[in-house]
């Protein structure tokens, strides 16, 4: 006991240590650390607390640099950082091309998600701060602006060339000057480029004469730059301090922080600079316009103030823009439909606007004319919604049917059928005049029908309303289509509109003529006939005609009988035409592939014989014959149920049988081979194919068995040994109605001998052993009545038994 409880307190010991360890923030002091002794939680926990703060990445190496790190292991610790953001939803400005200066980064922010759209608008302009797509970086890559203005961390490269050769790389120190080789300390800060450059000139001219004759000159350009804080307030997504390369704009900021959240002001955000306003930023020039005017370039200490928006108001509808939008003072509804909202949609109703307006009390609805839009002024909270204009016509009448151009048509007054009917160029050849109808819209919406004779001029003036619909008939519509049909051995049996001097050689052509096999004898037309009579249940149905013809010519006097409306032609096939027949043989025999029947009374045996044998690995009693199913499949589909429901079968195999399209065919092969001619040899069909599959040693115990298995067969034993492997029977299992599923696809049950014995089939290689499962309702144990019975027979046969034997003369 005294060793298990020191052993529980060294474990918890340790795993203190461990969180402990884990928790441990970097040291102030690395100078003897090794980069491999800082874990991924410390330096992940110390980059999060610097982000937080505002720092970049190239910061953060900085600020662990000057705890004494070495310049290889504050490598290596980059490429750890590198490693861990990697797959991160965090975006990180970066500079583009490995030739640039390393300057400063802009501070990780939370990458866009792309959130689901929604009916709810959003600000608009929020789309430029929270896409993915959308990265405001400053452009480290371009020539330092003139008016670039010096400070500590800024790093100068001073090339003097000519007569002359020097070149020096000077950073600015903290009290804002460089030291120069030969000249010494020179204050630079809060100088511009070109005022430095003049400042070193000066300078330099001292030490190198000819850069006063010319003869020696001298630039000055930016190398590393420095990086400068910004602290962005009020309604920000993210407010706080930002540490950013001194390049940096306005909008890089703004998109640091996120931008504005949705009550933050996105046109009179705030610039200040040394507590003083410097510029108020519209971003809606920027994007409506492109005007980039007031992305000013920031400074140190420069504070972003994003006040609350005074006047939104919400879009929505049939309009190009369905977005929040902020007001100013004076801008009317015109500005923000036309100019903001970028117009109406094509199928907007733009005769008034509905205002969804919020009082001191309640809610109101205004609705604005179009013609009012310029002088009214949105308030804060309006909802203006643009509806869509009615699909209805406010001036159509309409005619459809036998006419040559149906369709909608402008209602003018005075308009008369006459004059509709013109416009749609007039009526078709098959027009059915003795009677259109008119619809026709009441006062209350409901409808009426007028009948119209078109053969009368009184009808043809009758005066049009708006919305009428004249209807005209054709000839055509008012008849049944009559139709003949062909069927049988022609190319494209199919089903035709009668037309008045057709003739049989006429609908054989359009069935595309004879097939090769159709028989020119006694191809027959059956004709319906004018009356039957419903009393005579042997009155005939039709009338049938015979027609010869010796050639497919189709120029014998039969081939000129006149088709009738309805007739049927009905092409036999040549009895005495057959295609060539097949069956395939796969498997392990010499040649497998497909064999051209020779008669119709080939068998299994003469097929094996021209295949070559079966090959010595192959599974003779495991042979099967599979054939097409045909008009059989509902029937089997109705046996295998029925053997299903008998069976209590538990495989769940049978429905997946239902499924194919074939049937098996369990055949004797060995039987069959050894005599042919025999029932066991049975006649192939075409289509069908011969399965003589591999041998399998092994025999498989499936269903109510402890353990369904698979094992070596065994021709001593019998069926309870391979029960006994499986670990014998579950309580479940239904004995009577075991049952062997041989290779070949045939089956065998167990028999009841004399009510008492079970006689167990012959298991043979490839055999499966199905032990089915109990009826629910079937008991698991013997009646007192049964129990009975049982030991009556068992008497009688003993006695039975007995008296035979005592006949016996031994």
């Amino acid at each position: 006991m005294k060793n298990a409880t020191r052993f529980k307190v060294f474990v918890f010991v340790i795993s203190v240590f461990i969180s402990f360890v884990a928790q441990a923030q970097i040291p102030e002091d690395l100078s003897k650390i090794k980069a491999e002794q800082i874990t991924d939680d410390q330096l992940k926990k110390f980059a999060d607390q610097s982000l937080k703060s505002g720092m970049s990445e190239t910061a953060i190496l900085g600020e662990i640099k000057k705890r004494g790190l070495p310049d290889a292991e504050v490598t290596k610790l980059q490429e750890r950082m590198k490693q861990m953001n990697t797959g991160t939803k965090k975006t990180t400005a970066t500079i583009e091309g490995e030739d640039a200066p390393v300057r400063d980064k802009l501070p990780e922010t939370e990458g866009p998600e792309v959130v689901a759209p929604s009916w709810e608008p959003k600000p608009f302009g929020a789309e430029l701060f929270s896409n993915s797509k959308i990265k405001f970086e400053p452009n480290l890559r371009i020539p330092t602006p003139t008016n670039y203005k010096l400070g500590p961390d800024d790093q100068l490269i001073i090339d003097v060339y000519g007569v002359n050769e020097k070149q020096q790389k000077a950073t600015v120190g903290p009290e804002g000057s460089i030291r120069l080789d030969y000249i010494g300390q020179v204050f630079v800060n809060g100088l511009t480029i070109e005022e430095a450059t003049a400042r070193l000139k000066i300078k330099y001219s001292k030490i190198y004469p000819g850069i006063n004759s010319g003869a020696s000159k001298l630039s000055v350009s930016l190398g590393n730059i420095r990086s400068i804080k910004i602290t962005i307030l009020g309604s920000v997504q993210k407010p706080g301090t930002y540490t950013l390369p001194s390049l940096a704009t306005v909008f890089n900021a703004l998109y640091a922080s996120g931008g504005p959240n949705n009550y933050g002001s996105f046109r009179e955000i705030e610039l200040i600079r040394n507590s003083k306003l410097v510029e108020k930023i519209d971003i809606y020039k920027f994007l409506l316009q492109g005007n980039q005017q007031q992305n000013l370039r920031l400074e140190d200490n420069d504070l972003l103030l994003i006040p609350t928006a005074k006047t939104q108001v919400k879009v929505k509808g049939e309009i190009k823009r369905n977005a929040i939008f902020e007001m100013l003072p004076g801008e009317s509804l015109g500005t923000l439909i036309n100019v903001f909202a970028a117009g109406f949609q094509s199928e907007a109703f733009t005769a008034n606007i509905s205002v969804d307006r919020i009082t001191d009390r309640q809610k109101k609805l205004i609705d604005v004319a179009k013609k009012d839009m310029d002088a009214f002024i949105p308030a804060d909270g309006d909802m203006f919604t643009i509806g869509k204009i009615v699909d209805r016509y406010e001036n159509a009448v309409t005619i459809s049917g036998s006419v040559f151009r149906p369709g909608k048509f402008a209602f003018q007054q005075g308009m008369n059928v006459s004059d509709l009917i013109e416009r749609a160029d007039g009526f078709l050849e098959d027009v059915y005049k003795d009677r259109a109808l008119l619809y026709r819209l009441k006062e209350d919406k409901t409808k009426e029908i007028l009948a119209i004779n078109l053969n009368k001029e009184l009808d043809k003036n009758i005066l049009l309303r708006k919305d009428d619909s004249l209807s005209v008939s054709s000839i055509s519509d008012l008849k049944e289509v009559k139709m003949i049909t062909i069927n049988g051995s022609v190319r494209k049996p199919s089903s035709f509109e009668f037309l008045e001097g057709l003739k049989v050689k006429d609908v054989v052509m359009m069935a595309g003529g004879f097939s090769e096999e159709a028989s020119l004898l006694n191809f027959e037309i059956a004709r319906r006939k004018k009356s039957v009579d419903p009393n005579d249940k042997n009155a005939a149905l039709s009338d049938i005609l015979l027609v010869t013809l010796d050639t497919l010519s189709l120029t014998m006097q039969d081939a000129e009988i006149a088709i009738q409306p309805f007739d049927i032609i009905s092409v036999k096939k040549d009895p005495f035409k057959r295609n060539q027949e097949f069956v395939t043989v796969t498997g392990k025999v010499f040649l497998p592939g497909s064999y051209t029947l020779l008669s119709r009374s080939e068998s299994i045996s003469t097929i094996i014989q021209r295949a070559g044998g079966i090959l010595s690995e192959g599974n003779i009693n495991g042979a099967i014959l599979r054939r097409e199913k045909e008009k059989e499949k509902e029937k089997e589909k109705e046996n295998i149920t029925k053997i299903a429901i008998q069976a209590k079968d538990s495989t769940g195999n049978l429905e997946a049988q239902l499924e194919k399209n074939y049937f098996e065919i369990a055949i004797d092969l060995k039987a069959a081979l050894a005599n042919p001619g025999s029932a066991a040899d049975v006649t192939v069909r075409n289509g069908d194919e011969l399965i003589i599959p591999l041998k399998d040693p092994l025999v498989s115990v499936e269903g109510e068995v402890l353990h369904p298995v698979r094992l070596t067969h065994k021709s001593s034993k019998s069926l309870r040994f391979y029960i006994s492997s499986a670990g014998g029977y579950l309580s479940s299992a239904n004995r009577k109605k075991i049952f062997i599923v041989n290779p070949n696809g045939s089956a065998a049950r167990t028999k009841m001998v004399l009510g008492i014995f079970r006689m167990y089939p012959q298991v043979i290689e490839g055999s499966k052993i199905f032990v089915p499962k109990k009826p629910i309702n079937e008991s698991p144990k013997r009646t007192a009545a049964e129990t009975a019975a049982v030991l009556g027979t068992l008497g009688t046969v003993v006695s039975a038994i007995a008296l035979i034997l005592s006949q016996i003369k031994f």
